[in-house]
């Protein structure tokens, strides 16, 4: 146990605080979901000049077709 947990707190990790409410509330409207999660990571991935990358299909898709740079990782 003491190995992998060397390992997962070798991942360097950031906080991004949520400063961008509205945005996400607008994100959210814009794509049609009714949960502001996905939104959320939609609206930092923009911030951060990022893809995003997600295992959720209708997420990428969704996104994809109003021009988001969502993309979808096939497992």
């Amino acid at each position: 146990m003491t190995g992998a947990w060397q390992l997962i707190t070798a991942v360097p990790v950031t906080l991004h605080r949520l400063e961008e409410g509205p945005a996400v509330v607008a994100m959210t409207q814009r794509l049609e979901r009714k949960s502001a999660y996905d939104a959320a990571y939609v609206v930092l991935a923009d911030r951060l000049g990022a893809d995003l990358w997600t295992l959720d299909g209708p997420l990428a898709r969704n996104a994809g077709s109003r021009g988001l740079p969502v993309r979808l990782i096939e497992a």
